[in-house]
């Protein structure tokens, strides 16, 4: 845990991220791979819990740890990506977020992660191709539909703007980004 007056970490928060640090490097040295990918995604589950109970410290330290014990662990990577552009952490985050891309080519979500991160950096072309990249991936993405509608709409082509967002809207009706564009 961390000292709440100083914001620093514990003694016994240090040696939890030393006993989880070991822990993984223990099981990365004897597990069978599928028993290391179950192990993983045990600790993933712990994350989310954690950052679910109000954990965010403690959540993003594992995480970190495990992104960093397994670099080949993509869902990993791309949930730390995620949680570092939500802190505004946008440089670290790319570079989770390019190695997720990297290693699932097919993927449509890791581009619309490289798209948000993209928009949120200000860079509107970059974002619009990551999602022109997602949409050709998926076409029938919701997000891809409506993060394509929103830069049409903020560079003034309403009208492609208004296919993508009602492509998106009959896709999920319950998509209120759409909706209220």
């Amino acid at each position: 845990g961390e000292n709440a007056d100083k914001g620093t970490p514990s003694p016994t928060g240090l040696l939890g991220d030393w006993l989880e640090r070991a822990s993984l490097w223990l099981d990365k040295l004897f597990l069978a791979p599928a028993d290391q990918r179950e192990a993983r995604k045990s600790r993933l589950d712990q994350v989310r819990e954690l950052r679910n109970q109000g954990q965010q410290a403690r959540a993003m330290s594992l995480l970190r740890q495990l992104a960093k014990a397994h670099p080949e662990d993509l869902e990993a990577r791309a949930l730390l990506g995620r949680w570092l552009m939500d802190e505004g952490s946008f440089l670290e985050a790319e570079g989770h977020l390019e190695a997720v891309a990297s290693g699932r080519p097919a993927a449509a979500s890791a581009r619309l992660d490289l798209g948000r991160l993209a928009y949120l950096r200000g860079q509107p072309a970059k974002a619009f191709e990551a999602f022109a990249e997602a949409w050709r991936l998926a076409p029938e993405s919701s997000d891809a539909n409506t993060w394509l509608g929103i830069l049409a709409h903020e560079s003034g082509r309403l009208a492609e703007a208004n296919r993508f967002l009602e492509h998106a809207i009959a896709m999920d009706g319950s998509n209120s980004v759409a909706r209220d564009r």
